[in-house]
């Protein structure tokens, strides 16, 4: 569990580490050489538990921390103002986020594209399918977007 020490410093547990196993779904769709290579022994992350914490402070951290998320109200107001949107969540740099984002996920997965394939994906003129999935990602985190929106 994460705890405080006397320094001010916030200790958190590292991540830990469970073994699996890895057996495919549907073994039948598959031959016995396949199901060999796919099955096996995995180890997955876990995460220090912090659902629970309650971490203290230093009162000059907590008034920063104020300053700031007042600061970034501001800016939000600004931008739904200066970039004309109804909402903040759609504005052009949100835009820019969201592909920013799919692009970085799609990595971790070691899906790379290019900035012009993406761009051609989402216009329906690219037939790559690493920027094909990326679009997809983003075309998720606008749906999901819409819903939280939806929901306020």
């Amino acid at each position: 569990m994460a705890t405080d020490n006397e320094a001010g410093k916030i200790i958190i547990e590292p991540v830990s580490w469970q073994k699996h196993e890895w057996v495919p779904r549907a073994q039948q769709m598959y031959s016995h050489a396949e199901v060999r290579k796919q099955a096996g022994v995995y180890e997955a992350a876990v995460p220090a538990i912090v659902s629970t914490w309650n971490p203290s402070l230093p009162s000059d951290v907590l008034t920063d921390l104020e300053d700031a998320t007042r600061k970034l109200v501001e800016f939000d107001k600004y931008a739904q103002v200066r970039l004309a949107s109804d909402s903040p969540s759609l504005g052009p740099m949100t835009a820019i986020l969201l592909r920013t984002e799919a692009a970085s996920s799609s990595q971790i997965e070691q899906l790379t594209t290019s900035a012009k394939q993406l761009a051609l994906a989402e216009i329906a003129e690219g037939e790559k399918s690493n920027a094909l999935s990326a679009v997809g990602n983003v075309r998720a985190m606008e749906a999901a977007l819409g819903l939280a929106e939806d929901c306020q």
